[in-house]
């Protein structure tokens, strides 16, 4: 007899089709699932407030990032490169503490981060440490 198989939203739409029939108990649809009481609940309730939609697997990143800067902060960085295009992330972060010394302004390495995200910031030319040595060539005779 060949392997069973079935993708996970099956398996969830027939645990709801076989749960909503009220032949069994929720403790015994679990054991058959083999899953958990709290994860048949929590199928039950997306499907109650999603419908069928609801079942499918869901992202698990992170919705925001607990350490990212302020927008405000952002926005006075990118400003101030705006208004002077030829001043560089340590510049900008030393002239915006001067102007508000109460704001607790980022690093220039992040100042410079936000602005390479902004698209202000180019790649910087690579330059060599001496120009490249020219070879001989023997020609044969």
């Amino acid at each position: 007899m060949p392997w069973r198989e079935s993708c996970a939203m099956d398996q969830r739409v027939n645990f709801i089709s076989e749960q909503r029939t009220g032949l069994w108990t929720m403790t015994e649809l679990c054991e058959r699932y083999e899953i958990s009481r709290k994860t048949g609940y929590k199928w039950l309730e997306r499907y109650r407030l999603e419908g069928p939609g609801g079942l499918g697997d869901r992202s698990h990143a992170a919705r925001v990032h607990g350490r990212a800067t302020p927008r405000h902060i952002v926005d006075a960085i990118v400003g101030l490169r705006l208004e002077r295009p030829s001043w560089g992330p340590r510049k900008i972060v030393s002239k915006l503490e001067a102007r508000q010394g109460d704001v607790d302004w980022p690093s220039a390495s992040t100042a410079g981060e936000i602005l390479k995200r902004a698209g202000l910031v180019g790649d910087r030319r690579v330059r060599r440490r001496a120009p490249p040595r020219m070879r001989q060539l023997t020609v044969p005779q």
